[in-house]
């Protein structure tokens, strides 16, 4: 569906690691198999119903859904 950067999502961690987080979203239809993650970074996962989000959603999270609801009404396909 298309990459997305923010300004709100640069980061300094306390060894000073400085980063920028960047969402890559893609759209599916169906999904199937496990997901694994080897890094130890993430914690745990959850799927969510679309009019089921959680309340604690980044104003990164939100540019991605409405870029979601404009692709779900045009089907074209959107970077920002």
């Amino acid at each position: 569906m298309g990459f997305f950067l923010e300004k709100n999502t640069y980061h300094v961690y306390p060894n000073k690691d400085e980063v920028y987080v960047i969402n890559h979203v893609f759209f599916c239809k169906e999904y199937e198999g496990i997901i694994n993650f080897n890094d130890n970074e993430v914690k745990d996962y959850k799927w969510f119903e679309i009019n089921n989000l959680p309340k604690t959603l980044t104003s990164l999270d939100v540019m991605v859904l409405k870029d979601l609801e404009k692709y779900l009404k045009d089907r074209q396909v959107i970077v920002s």
